[in-house]
């Protein structure tokens, strides 16, 4: 049995040393239930953690129009078609393809793996709402979902989340 170990080349190792170091009594590589993990977490290029992947975007740019796009995540747990509902509730916004009280339908668009609603009224009327700020930026991703069934049909709440 032949194995494969990179070594650095400024090292000069002994075939004792990789037998004994390398191979356990029972012929296995290495022991799995020893492997710890790392308490980093992943950093993405914005220097956001991993973890905290937005649901919806809301896009503010004079020069590349608004909008808000909604992640192909979620766009698949609500089974979004041709249009979406959106309503307000507390600090978010609540997303399905049929909400109780509301009677908008915002005509849906897809552009790569996302759901897009082209609407600068919308996107107004959303920061104003929920009162954000776009100083410095023209993009506002919200992190915060919460999912519920209602009727056979799924909601979201989507929001800020302080943690990332």
């Amino acid at each position: 049995m032949l194995i494969y170990v990179y070594v650095n080349t400024n090292l000069i190792l002994n075939p004792l040393f990789l037998f004994y170091n390398f191979i356990l009594k029972d012929g296995a590589f290495m022991n799995l239930e020893d492997i710890k993990p790392l308490k980093t977490l992943p950093v993405n290029k914005r220097g956001l953690d991993s973890h905290c992947k937005g649901v919806l975007t809301i896009v503010n740019s004079k020069k590349n129009g608004k909008r808000i796009e909604i992640l192909e995540s979620l766009s698949n747990e609500l089974d979004l078609e041709d249009d979406i509902q959106i309503g307000v509730l507390g600090n978010g916004l609540v997303l399905s393809k049929s909400l109780p009280n509301v009677s908008q339908h915002f005509s849906l668009k897809t552009v790569g793996k996302k759901r897009v609603i082209y609407s600068s009224e919308l996107v107004k009327e959303i920061i104003d709402v929920l009162n954000l700020s776009f100083e410095g930026r023209v993009s506002r991703t919200l992190r915060g979902i919460e999912l519920e069934e209602n009727q056979g049909v799924m909601l979201a709440r989507v929001f800020e989340e302080g943690d990332c």
